[in-house]
């Protein structure tokens, strides 16, 4: 908790006075600090695809609350991301989120999440890679839960490639049922894109089916 608020309380005045787009160093350093204060090393790979100058739609699976944090470690270029939005009604927190640029989505006012998900097109469109879970909330067991389709609308929408990303050990940090956290290593594997010539001729259902299939081989749910 020290480490976190440390590191928020430098982070704000930085988020104003340099732009987002400078700042991808500032966090990515913060967020391996308060990582590396509980005991966790991330070790990251196929980083290289992350710095690509091409917008992409980054789908990762989500395990823990710290994922968020080790997100924040593969920030090799500007970003976006889609947010909850009652992240944004936290202290301090908040106030990063709405600096940076997150797009807040709410989870059951679908006109509201329909336009979240067209700011993220347009985000796209200017050549910005927008980061999403497509679980939309934590793991219970660790294993890859059903997909939303917002995400997909978002993808055939905007033609955008895909980067699947896989998190493991995440969970073993820290449970959504359960306060303890646990030191340990978290391995983040990022995948070979899917061009968007891949998909274009898929229903939103089939492509989030097929995308879902490729994060379960990557975490080594299914062979």
């Amino acid at each position: 908790m020290l480490s976190f608020l440390l590191s928020v309380m430098i982070m704000i005045p930085l988020f104003f006075i340099i732009p987002p787009r400078n700042l991808p160093p500032i966090p990515r350093f913060f967020c391996r600090f308060i990582l590396l204060s509980i005991g966790v090393i991330v070790k990251v790979n196929g980083k290289e695809r992350l710095n690509r100058s091409k917008a992409y739609i980054m789908m990762c699976n989500h395990q823990s609350l710290f994922d968020v944090f080790i997100m924040g470690t593969m920030l090799y270029r500007y970003v976006t991301a889609l947010g909850a939005s009652y992240l944004f009604q936290l202290p301090l927190w908040g106030v990063l989120m709405r600096r940076w640029g997150i797009i807040p989505i709410p989870r059951k006012n679908l006109p509201e999440a329909i336009k979240s998900i067209d700011i993220a097109r347009e985000k796209l469109e200017a050549g910005v890679p927008v980061f999403i879970a497509p679980e939309g909330t934590r793991s219970l067991d660790g294993r890859i839960r059903e997909f939303k389709k917002g995400p997909f609308h978002l993808a055939l929408g905007s033609r955008a490639d895909i980067l699947p990303v896989a998190i493991r050990g995440a969970f073993k940090i820290k449970r959504k049922t359960d306060w303890r956290l646990q030191p340990g290593v978290v391995t983040v594997d990022v995948g070979e894109f899917i061009s968007y010539k891949k998909f274009e001729g898929m229903s939103v259902e089939q492509l989030r089916d097929y995308v879902r299939d490729k994060l379960r081989a990557l975490v080594g749910e299914i062979p």
